[in-house]
């Protein structure tokens, strides 16, 4: 007679089996045949378009470097004119910007060979993996500002490509993970501002991006409250400035008071009054202090703005991540980037992450 409380043979051998794929570290692909009682991977929300994104940033890495291709001096030459001394600084954002997708998605489980695909053999563009993407170039040198110069026409590719990633990334806001919601706005705010700096408009605020036309307003209160900050500071140094110094920081000052009105918009009833003075964190009254002070303020905005989207893009207390607010969010860093390169900060791969 069977005893019934020990495992039958084959029950015996399937437990085997499973063990021994755990053990040997064996994962089973998507597309890979069922085996009982071993479970299947589940893709990570927006899979696809993620990895659709990290080839196509590896691609305009290379195409902006201009390996390759014939057009490469005019490229360089017309970047410099829209502001940028180093043509190879936007591939080095895309270069960074790839590393950290890379891993994160590998720390989602994503499969290697998804990852990195075998080359076709027609070939393709190079992984840049395994580059850390320095952005060292000249700290002042990606301004926000258009060149008068229409691009040419090699690179119209590369704003289409540019302004698609927008679009792409927008949509993932959407879906993804929220655990890669901060990492996502920060790449978009760069993809933003890359298109500005091609002389492209990138469209309205968060175009394309679902349901990103209604933050929880009292969630909007940080970015707010950095802005009305900034435009403070900035006031101070307007107000000790001559010439073309003070002409220069009331166009700053301009741009912030703007962001300050947007957000204030968002906010509704939940925005708090206007203090009618705030803590400067550098005295404008030492030597070069007004210019030192305008600087750091708009330095640090970014970073503000980067709290205030990485908050918002946390579940706590039963709160679910304010995508609306995340995608909204990018934009405003976008802009604020693009001040503090005017000032002489290089924003990076990545504004607003600290």
């Amino acid at each position: 007679m069977q005893d019934s409380g020990r495992p039958t043979r084959r029950l015996a051998l399937v437990a085997g089996m499973t063990l021994g794929l755990g053990g040997c570290g064996i994962r089973l692909e998507d597309d890979a045949p069922h085996v009982p009682l071993v479970p299947t991977r589940t893709p990570i929300p927006g899979e696809a378009d993620l990895l659709a994104l990290l080839r196509g940033t590896r691609d305009l890495a290379g195409r902006l470097r201009g390996a390759g291709v014939d057009q490469a001096a005019e490229l360089a030459g017309w970047l410099r004119g829209a502001g940028v001394d180093q043509a190879a600084e936007l591939a080095g954002w895309h270069d960074r910007q790839a590393v950290v997708l890379d891993a994160a998605l590998r720390r989602a489980g994503v499969p290697a060979d998804a990852i990195d695909p075998a080359p076709t053999p027609s070939g393709s563009t190079g992984s840049t993996t395994g580059s850390t993407g320095s952005t060292t170039g000249s700290a002042g040198s990606t301004t926000g500002s258009a060149s008068s110069t229409p691009a040419p026409a090699g690179t119209a590719a590369l704003v289409r490509a540019e302004q698609d990633a927008v679009a792409a990334v927008g949509t993932l806001l959407g879906i993804a993970d929220p655990g890669l919601l901060t990492m996502l706005s920060s790449m978009r705010a760069s993809r933003l501002l890359a298109c500005r700096i091609l002389g492209r408009d990138p469209g309205p605020p968060t175009a394309g991006v679902a349901g990103a036309d209604a933050p929880e307003p009292e969630r909007v209160v940080p970015f707010l409250t950095a802005s009305r900050e900034a435009a403070y500071g900035l006031e101070v140094v307007a107000a000790r400035a001559s010439g073309a110094r003070r002409d220069r920081t009331r166009a700053w000052l301009a741009q912030v008071r703007a962001l300050a009105l947007a957000q204030e918009q968002a906010a509704g009833a939940s925005a708090p009054p206007a203090a009618s003075a705030y803590e400067l964190p550098l005295s404008p009254d030492e030597a070069d202090g007004a210019d030192r002070l305008a600087q750091y303020l708009l330095a640090a905005l970014p970073g503000a703005y980067g709290d205030a989207i990485g908050a918002a893009a946390r579940a706590t207390d039963g709160r679910q991540p304010d995508r609306a607010l995340v995608a909204l969010g990018s934009d405003w860093l976008a802009r604020a980037a693009g001040l503090a390169a005017d000032s002489g900060t290089d924003p990076g791969a990545f504004p607003g992450l600290r």
